[in-house]
């Protein structure tokens, strides 16, 4: 059986025995991020090997039934898979640990995971969006703390992808069990992302065409573009894919 609470295990002694470490500051920041997005939160320390920190509303969380939960975990979002889904996220860890060698220490100390996968709730499958980052290192490079944020995904299949500061990306071959450099095989115009950038400050498209000096018909054809290429329906789901991919 998969033990799913050795994912937030850096392989280190639990510093229960060993080194205590204080927080506070960054449980701090993370509640106050918390409250001012949509984003569900799980902050580990993975020298205790254990969530630290969760925010008070879990995406789906509420929404789940007892039979829903499948098994004790640490990260409540592992209780909702199902077998063969945990089982996949289990070889992706294994490789994940094998790919940090090629990153130097800079790339691993500010890499960014992003993840999509399905849980199951009351008989229905739910994709959401996960990333991860670590927060403080060891001097010998091991994670000490890292964040987990999740969202709602707007993706039907499993995805994974390894971003780094560098601006390098990977995303994960799940049949070659490699990771491969990472093209969403789209080009954003300049107009396309001028536009894109005022939508995620609220703007409307009328405000959108005043801003940009274009008509507003002009604004609606750049948005059913931007669609086009994203494979998503509307505006809210296009900054969905922008933010959990980062492609501004």
């Amino acid at each position: 059986m998969i033990n799913v609470n050795a994912f937030l295990s850096n392989g280190t002694p639990d510093s229960t025995v060993a080194e205590q470490s204080d927080y506070s500051d960054i449980i701090e920041s993370v509640q106050a991020c918390s409250r001012v997005n949509h984003m569900s939160y799980v902050l580990i320390d993975f020298d205790k090997h254990h969530p630290i920190y969760m925010s008070e509303s879990l995406i789906y969380l509420d929404e789940a039934g007892l039979a829903d939960f499948k098994r004790p975990s640490e990260n409540p979002y592992w209780t909702l898979v199902d077998d063969d889904t945990l089982e996949t996220l289990a070889r992706i860890h294994h490789d994940y640990s094998r790919m940090r060698n090629m990153m130097s220490k800079e790339e691993y100390r500010q890499h960014l995971c992003i993840m999509d996968y399905p849980i199951s709730i009351k008989g229905k499958k739910f994709f959401i969006n996960s990333r991860f980052t670590p927060l403080r290192m060891r001097e010998d490079g091991i994670t000490k703390l890292g964040l987990f944020s999740f969202t709602p995904s707007s993706k039907k299949e499993m995805s994974f992808l390894v971003i780094t500061s560098s601006g390098k990306r990977w995303s994960y071959d799940f049949e070659a069990r490699t990771f491969q450099e990472f093209d969403l095989g789209l080009k954003l115009s300049i107009a396309e992302k001028a536009i894109l950038q005022r939508a995620k400050k609220g703007m409307s498209n009328e405000e959108i065409a005043e801003d940009l000096y274009l008509s507003l018909n002009t604004v609606k054809s750049h948005k059913m573009h931007i669609f086009k290429k994203l494979k998503v329906a509307n505006i809210t789901e296009a900054l969905v894919v922008i933010g959990n991919y980062q492609l501004l």
